[in-house]
């Protein structure tokens, strides 16, 4: 279904969680990563767009002529982080021992509460939260980290392996070589067969424990049979453990 176009800048988290298709506005205001966000999504084209190394990052009218991306979840994040906020590399140094930390540090400084607040419930996200996810799971990805886009919407009641859980749909922003869900504005085929990667936007799914509402369980998307990965212990060795972080 056709969906409006993203927004090139936001006076208002109204306008800002707005990118392709209606979304809940929040209180807070507009944090000036997302606004970065949205503005490098919405001028970006599929033939500037690339998921991998070296991390090169250029915003229309303000670098250059175009938008462009090469990048990777974490540089990503790195790089908005330092162009909203004025940040260095020895800031980085400072704050997470590297000047371009892995997914998995992001986890662990949210963990720590070293910089950010830890959103505990599902529901209480924000457009601009950090969402960080710890693999534990064997393979060269240490993590992923993304950027809220709007607030949890569709909340809806499930049984997942036999336990009741509160499921919404979380529409984020994030560097990624899959896209999450066939509403993902990487969902483009740019050469005719194989969908766009790099910066994007797209919905993955958080679900809830139906007493506390904390964090029970995620998705990478929206989509029919995309694997349900069960929140782990958070001192534990397997899993995908999935925090949420506010600056």
């Amino acid at each position: 279904m056709p969906r409006p176009g993203f927004l090139a800048a936001a006076a208002s988290l109204a306008l800002a969680v707005s990118l392709l298709s209606p979304r809940p506005a929040a209180s807070a205001a507009v944090p000036a990563h997302l606004t970065w966000a949205v503005d490098l999504v919405s001028t970006i084209s599929p033939a500037n767009n690339s998921y991998g190394d070296p991390t090169a990052i250029q915003w229309k009218n303000v670098d250059g002529a175009v938008s462009s991306n090469t990048s990777v979840c974490a540089t990503f994040v790195t790089t908005l982080f330092k162009r909203a906020y004025g940040l260095a590399d020895a800031d980085f140094t400072a704050w997470f021992g590297s000047t371009s930390p892995y997914a998995e540090v992001y986890h662990a400084a949210v963990v720590a509460r070293n910089g950010f607040s830890r959103i505990q419930k599902v529901a209480d996200i924000q457009a601009g939260d950090l969402i960080a996810i710890d693999y534990r799971d064997a393979g060269t990805s240490t993590g992923h980290v993304a950027i809220a886009s709007s607030a949890p919407i569709n909340e809806t009641t499930v049984t997942v392996n036999g336990i009741s859980m509160k499921r919404y749909d979380l529409w984020i922003i994030d560097s990624s070589k899959n896209y999450h869900g066939t509403q993902d504005s990487r969902y483009k085929f740019k050469d005719g067969t194989t969908p766009d990667t790099g910066v994007g936007e797209g919905v993955m799914r958080i679900f809830a424990d139906a007493v506390t509402g904390e964090v029970a369980g995620h998705t990478w998307s929206n989509a029919n049979g995309s694997t349900f990965y069960a929140q782990p212990d958070l001192n534990g060795s397997t899993g995908r453990h999935l925090v949420i972080g506010r600056l």
